[in-house]
């Protein structure tokens, strides 16, 4: 039984020291340009201090599968706003997101007019979010040869030349025939990680750079996540970021929050959908899980109620009113969610199941809002911590509050005390190989004392 304890308490010692990434997703779609008291969430606007990695959305997959700039003469800049944060945060590394636009071949074939207009579209098309983009071309990408070889060369030319320090995947996804994906892009994809990290390894480093570190986002669930094949993709990548959340919503007939820890909805249609069950789905028992970063999100999800029931799994019509500033059907940023609680309108509870929060509002209460607020977030920060998880990672930062309430408090309890700074951990910290979490003095001290209690507490059991 002493040995037994002893194992227990410098395993959970060792997860507990796993727990240091917080990466987050910035994108040129950021909320703000016209809501009244929300300022635009610029570069200069987050909270650098607060994130090990940033990740910027998104960058796009050419026409000739090369990579490229997806707002030509806009995002130039942004890129080198964003890195300038690495200034104010030395420690932090960035990173930029896969994606594809609509073609320009396309857009050049119209009059000059219906171009403009169409580019608009494009650009919009592209910044929503990686649902939102054209994934077949990931699919094409990886089919060929010459196809990876090309954007693997033109990937590391393109973010050494923008100051970026990694490159991240976003999917969405493979093997999925709706969205132009064929059934041999689960091992096409592990053959391209493969020569992309020979190629990252090979890259002769100059002028203090780092390896340049790879990441993937995976789907919380597997609903698509088996065509992920996460065992073999672990020895190319640095992590994984598990989008742990908007697994459910308005779609859906029920009223859920968007990402519960359990699963609420046992013995419905919409069972097996919680963040417990994304890890179990995604993280192989053959792979450490310290690859892998539980997604959180800072928005909720809103449906209009067709019944006088309002706890969860009450029935559910559609997507609720839009937000006053996001004004997305179905999704509410955590800002405008704090905005109904301090007007006095709104009925605030809490999923005991899902530990989650919801909102009621309306005189007949049939506008019903799921969200997560600091409290379900210790939470889910305890669970990742319980199962040996590397990190968090945020979709996205611009529905925080203005005073970064949820942000502050995410970090607060991944690192267990304010003022963490000091003691995050860079990137992947090695100059060669799909690298484990860099191991920082302060880290080595703390787990040293962590295995003497546990060596006391197990004699003394």
């Amino acid at each position: 039984m002493k040995s037994l304890s002893l194992f227990t308490l410098t395993l959970l010692s060792a997860h507990l020291a796993a727990a240091q990434r917080m990466v987050g997703y910035y994108g040129i779609f950021a909320t703000g340009a016209n809501c009244t008291g929300i300022p635009r969430f610029v570069p200069e606007l987050v909270p650098a201090h607060m994130y090990t990695h940033l990740n910027f959305a998104f960058s796009n997959i050419t026409d000739d599968f090369q990579m490229g700039v997806t707002n030509p003469g806009t995002d130039e800049a942004m890129y080198a706003r964003m890195n300038a944060l690495k200034k104010i945060n030395t420690q932090l590394k960035t990173a930029v997101v896969v994606g594809k636009c609509l073609g320009r071949a396309f857009l050049n074939s119209a009059a000059r007019l219906v171009s403009q207009l169409l580019t608009i579209l494009a650009s919009w098309y592209c910044i929503a979010g990686g649902w939102s983009m054209n994934m077949s071309y990931y699919s094409l990408l990886v089919s060929s040869a010459q196809n990876r070889a090309t954007f693997i060369a033109s990937s590391l030319k393109f973010v050494r030349q923008y100051g970026f320090d990694g490159i991240d995947f976003d999917w969405e996804y493979p093997s999925d025939t709706t969205r132009g994906g064929q059934a041999t892009d689960p091992q096409n994809l592990v053959l391209f990680m493969k020569e992309l990290r020979a190629a990252v390894n090979a890259e002769t480093l100059t002028n203090g750079t780092s390896r340049l570190t790879l990441s993937i986002a995976l789907p919380g669930g597997p609903y698509h996540g088996q065509y992920f094949l996460n065992d073999q993709l672990a020895q190319y990548v640095d992590w994984f970021n598990l989008m742990a959340y908007n697994l459910h919503g308005s779609w859906e007939s029920i009223a859920e929050c968007a990402a519960p820890l359990y699963d609420p909805a046992v013995g419905t249609a919409f069972s097996g959908y919680s963040v417990n069950n994304a890890f179990t789905s995604m993280v192989p028992t053959s792979v450490d899980p310290a690859k892998f970063n539980l997604g959180i999100s800072f928005s909720g999800d809103t449906f209009t109620l067709n019944t006088s029931q309002t706890t969860p799994g009450s029935s559910a019509s559609g997507p609720g009113t839009v937000g006053w500033c996001t004004k997305e059907a179905g999704t509410m940023a955590y800002f405008e969610i704090k905005t109904l609680l301090s007007g006095g309108n709104a009925t605030a509870a809490v999923d005991t199941v899902g530990v989650c929060s919801y909102l009621t509002y309306t005189s007949n209460s049939s506008q019903w809002v799921g969200y997560d607020d600091p409290s379900s977030f210790n939470s889910k920060v305890d669970f990742l911590k319980a199962k040996g998880m590397g990190g968090i990672s945020v979709w996205a930062m611009d529905a925080d509050t203005t005073d970064f309430e949820l942000t502050t408090a995410v970090t607060t309890r991944l690192y267990n005390k304010q003022g963490w700074l000091n003691n995050v951990i860079p990137s992947n910290g090695t100059k060669s190989g799909a690298g484990s979490l860099a191991v920082t003095g302060d880290v080595v001290a703390r787990v040293v004392v962590a295995v003497i209690v546990a060596v006391v507490a197990g004699f003394a059991l």
